[in-house]
């Protein structure tokens, strides 16, 4: 991950420390609760891993891919079950919807780009319901009171 805004770090909480692939989307997936709360995250994070996977076989024996998987089996009995399955898949767009801790049930519709000039760079747009957006909207305009 290179960078975010203020609303998706209060969605995914993504300056969250997940050493030791803390920028990494799929270590972040296993790692950290809060996107392990999405109401669907078994299918999505299966989604992820065959993904991952059709990404890993165009970098065959590439030693930072071997440390990651490892890492991932380490981690979580899920990844290795499911990293033994040898799904792949493209990126899928669509509705994506989770509770988060702090905000209740958040809706987005999402579709994922990839730079042209770089495959292995994508850009991922996340469009919220209304709900959502009055949700974060009102969060993002609360100002913390002055302390004496």
């Amino acid at each position: 991950m290179l960078t975010w805004n203020r609303a998706a770090e209060i969605v995914f909480s993504f300056s969250d420390i997940a050493p030791p692939h803390s920028r990494n989307f799929i270590w972040r997936s296993f790692t950290n609760p809060v996107l392990r709360m999405h109401r669907n995250w078994e299918k999505l994070a299966q989604s992820l891993i065959a993904q991952f996977r059709a990404d890993y076989a165009r970098y065959p024996g590439d030693p930072w891919f071997g440390e990651l998987i490892e890492d991932l089996k380490q981690y979580s009995e899920d990844f290795l079950l499911w990293w033994d399955r040898h799904d792949v898949t493209t990126i899928p767009d669509g509705h994506k919807r989770m509770d988060h801790q702090m905000l209740g049930i958040l809706e987005f519709e999402h579709v994922t780009l990839e730079v042209p000039a770089d495959a292995d760079q994508k850009v991922i747009i996340f469009t919220c319901s209304s709900e959502t957006s009055s949700k974060l909207t009102q969060l993002l305009s609360d100002k913390p009171k002055p302390t004496c």
